[in-house]
């Protein structure tokens, strides 16, 4: 924990967000778009296909959100179900999810959208959920939560983070 800190508060205020204002060009492949949110292809792909979903505007991350964000996620997690299904992916090979602070690479709120396989054992850990009393909806310990989690700790009124919630 104490690396992760002296990560961020080194990040913090050394360069804009690189994730504000994205547009389809060199740096980012845009897939789909509207007004809120934009998909685009990850830089540095962890599966077969990997996409990240941004808002437009800044959130910094997953612990931000309350109750009353619940939505964010859910239209997030909607714009990437609705790219995979003009891509007909099969629902058993979609992944959804966060990494939680301090162990995200940029502090705009991102989702991770997969079509798996993992490319390999070492990306598969980094995406690892981990759950409680087997429950698809109760998250254990770690620093990578599922959409469903997320929705369903929002929901509650709790805050994600990297304990269990």
């Amino acid at each position: 924990m104490v690396l992760g800190l002296w990560v961020k508060l080194r990040r913090r205020g050394s360069k804009p967000c690189p994730f504000c204002n994205v547009t389809d060009g060199p740096n980012f492949k845009v897939v789909t778009e509207d007004e809120k949110y934009t998909m685009f292809v990850d830089r540095t792909p962890a599966a077969s296909e990997h996409y990240l979903v941004i808002p437009k505007a800044h959130l910094e991350s997953i612990r931000d959100l309350r109750k009353n964000d619940v939505h964010i996620v859910k239209d997030l997690w909607e714009m990437g179900e609705r790219y995979f299904d003009t891509k007909n992916v099969p629902k058993e090979q979609r992944r959804f999810g966060f990494h939680i602070p301090p162990f995200t690479s940029v502090d705009h709120l991102h989702l991770h959208c997969f079509v798996l396989p993992f490319k390999d054992m070492i990306r598969e850990h980094k995406y690892r959920a981990t759950r409680r009393n087997n429950s698809v909806y109760v998250k254990g310990w770690g620093w990578f939560i599922e959409v469903e989690q997320t929705i369903h700790v929002l929901e509650r009124g709790g805050r994600v983070g990297f304990a269990p919630c």
